[in-house]
């Protein structure tokens, strides 16, 4: 009996406690490296869907802004490279937390390009009386000593990224950030 309930608790945990976030398409040019990030709520961006699944195509400046929220839940993501004739192959995609176990026992292999990452976040700036909150995702991209060399653990700062690259972004109160 006492197995019963918990294969049901444990069943209900499953079907009602976990979503699936939505399936997603990253593709990235076979020769870039760095950050990837991703603004999310941006109202003038365009949301392209292929075979169920979100497309998002990494610019050269490694910053991709979409009209949806930050997709929550178990990921469902595939990663290609994409040459310049249009071929593309598909990559892993590593999270930073148990890496270097995965290294360790040779399950990764540090030669080739991934994305590594996937952190998730809203930064919240102040600028001439405006509050600009920004939903973000981020990943690197690149070998695994390329990453090492970008930033570490990818720890940045977005305001730096944004106004360096000069993209700017619709904050949740709509108003355009950074002020020029």
């Amino acid at each position: 009996m006492k197995n019963i309930v918990t294969i049901t608790i444990l069943f209900i945990f499953t079907v009602t406690g976990c979503n699936n976030a939505d399936p997603e398409k990253i593709i990235i040019n076979e020769d870039y490296r760095g950050n990837v990030i991703i603004i999310h709520n941006q109202p003038e961006a365009v949301n392209i869907e292929k075979n169920g699944r979100k497309i998002l195509r990494i610019p050269q400046n490694g910053i991709l802004k979409v009209q949806s929220p930050i997709n929550e839940g178990w990921q469902d993501q595939v990663v290609y490279i994409e040459d310049k004739n249009g071929n593309m192959s598909k990559v892993p995609i590593y999270a930073f937390t148990g890496l270097s176990t995965q290294i360790e026992e040779g399950k990764v292999d540090t030669s080739k390009v991934a994305l590594y990452g996937g952190s998730v976040g809203t930064s919240t700036y102040y600028e001439d009386g405006l509050e600009c909150e920004i939903d973000w995702t981020h990943y690197i991209f690149g070998t695994y000593r390329e990453v090492l060399n970008t930033n570490g653990r990818g720890e940045i700062e977005l305001k730096d990224v944004l106004i360096e690259k000069g993209v700017k972004v619709t904050c949740q109160n709509k108003k355009q950030w950074p002020i020029e």
